[in-house]
């Protein structure tokens, strides 16, 4: 057998490369072979994490508009021609221009209760009650303070399909109502009075102008 004091080389002495019987200023010969490190599980999982990342995102761009177009229609969101469509669809409301042509306002008996510039993404602001349009803000990210508004009581809302359209159909004629409700006494009984819908006049330009930019 062979002695253990024999894998030991002598690093020190007027004779280096000497084996020596004795461990003064040997070092274990064992500390020079470089001995493979472990693998480090850590770093695999990051390039896992990395590649499944990857792939996800390839998959949602792929599977999200074959998935957006068999959504159910109430969370589809208005084109520009619906939502005109359904503003004017109340009674006594009209369409005025009073901030020059980009921005299109909606009354009904000279107040407004709706505001939309009909650009991408469709944006409209819409009046409502202050605990509420708090509420709405935090429940649906497509609400928003109102933009150029009084912000207690104005939201402003993206018609992306994020909101159920129902619950927007809400917002709206909750917009409605409360200015309806504002109204003074005789105003409001000239309202009552009114057709219950708005009669558009044929060859309007601006239905032709909203199917445009619906396309």
């Amino acid at each position: 057998m062979l002695d253990a004091r024999c894998l030991m080389l002598d690093t020190g002495g007027p004779f280096p490369g000497f084996r020596a019987p004795s461990n003064r200023g040997v070092k274990p010969l064992l500390q020079f072979i470089s001995v493979p490190a472990k693998p480090d599980p850590f770093a695999n999982f990051a390039l896992f994490a990395r590649f499944l990342f990857q792939v996800l995102s390839i998959a949602i761009t792929i599977i999200q508009p074959l998935a957006f177009s068999l959504l159910p229609s109430s969370f589809k969101s208005m084109d520009p021609t619906e939502l005109r469509d359904y503003l004017l669809s109340f009674r006594g409301v009209t369409e005025e221009q009073p901030f020059g042509p980009e921005v299109v306002v909606y009354k009904v008996m000279g107040k407004i209760f709706a505001l939309t510039t009909y650009t991408t993404p469709l944006k409209v602001n819409l009046k409502c009650e202050p605990r509420l349009a708090l509420q709405l803000r935090e429940e649906y990210a497509a609400v928003k303070p109102g933009y150029h508004m009084n912000k207690k009581h104005w939201n402003t809302v993206t018609v992306d399909g994020s909101i159920p359209q129902a619950r927007f159909q809400d917002m709206v004629k909750g917009s409605y109502d409360r200015v309806v409700k504002g109204l003074p006494a005789r105003k409001g009984k000239a309202l009552s009075a009114q057709d219950p819908t708005t009669t558009e006049k044929p060859g309007d330009w601006r239905r032709e102008f909203l199917r445009d930019i619906s396309r």
